[in-house]
């Protein structure tokens, strides 16, 4: 070959390899952005939910379906080992485990990853709201209480609500309240419930 030819042949080269290394990029862009919108809808399908079993039901399901898995299981204990880290309001409280046949190729490694950040979030955000429920739960049970106190003037009707009013409050079965009885010298049952 000629030195002209060499050198046409080295440009041709040239950009070949540059035309593949593009086709390269274009190609990891485009895992990339299926992995970024598969982690949003898996992260919107988590962050629906409410409660903290169906977050992790949710979050099982959806990996399992978009990554082929033989099983996807979140262990929510923060002892948990052998798993993606699952931290929910900046501590870790458990580990989720995924498992397949085949092994997981880097970017469904990373999209497990991020599976394991949106639910750690979702999970926090279910707890709260659990907490903010049993809160207002109690809050009403004292404003009933309080109500109840304030209706009445009589002790006995006024005990027998209290009464009603705390075992609701404690999540109880029943509950009794005695007065001491300073004649007698002991205690009587003023109210029951349940």
């Amino acid at each position: 070959y000629s030195s002209d030819e060499l050198a046409l042949l080295q440009a041709v080269a040239g950009e070949a390899a540059l035309a593949f290394d593009r086709l390269r990029s274009a190609d990891a862009l485009a895992d990339a952005l299926v992995r970024e919108q598969t982690a949003a809808r898996i992260a919107h399908a988590v962050r629906d939910e409410l409660e903290p079993e169906r977050v992790a039901a949710v979050a099982r399901a959806e990996l399992q379906r978009v990554l082929g898995l033989d099983s996807a299981e979140l262990d929510l204990r923060p002892e948990a080992e052998d798993g993606v880290s699952v931290v929910a309001g900046g501590e870790r409280v458990g580990v989720l485990r995924v498992r397949r046949e085949a092994p997981l190729a880097p970017g469904e490694e990373l999209l497990v990853e991020m599976a394991a950040l949106d639910i750690g979030a979702a999970l926090q955000t279910a707890w709260l709201i659990a907490e903010n429920r049993r809160r207002l739960a109690q809050q009403t049970a004292l404003l009933s209480a309080a109500q109840v106190v304030t209706s009445e003037l009589e002790l006995e009707p006024v005990l027998r609500r209290l009464v009603e009013e705390v075992t609701k409050l404690l999540g109880a079965d029943a509950a009794d309240c005695y007065l001491l009885d300073r004649e007698r010298g002991g205690r009587r049952c003023a109210a029951v419930h349940g």
